[in-house]
């Protein structure tokens, strides 16, 4: 299942794993980068493929709902 296309553009939001603090990135942004460090503890996170497709998911359903 491919990235959308269309959603390169939104907001994209996450949490980080270590310390909760929540993140928002483009959606072209999250697309292309594989890790990153929190903005808030440093903690280095790692995105895979599948976590993409979940974020881009919940993006996509949460557009559908408002």
């Amino acid at each position: 299942m491919p990235i959308p296309e269309k959603l390169m553009n939104e907001s994209i939001e996450f949490e980080c794993p270590t310390c909760s603090h929540f993140m928002a990135k483009n959606g072209s942004w999250v697309k292309v980068i594989a890790a990153f460090n929190c903005d808030e503890c440093n903690a280095r996170i790692r995105i895979g493929y599948m976590t993409k497709l979940a974020l881009f998911e919940q993006k996509s359903q949460s557009m559908r709902l408002s």
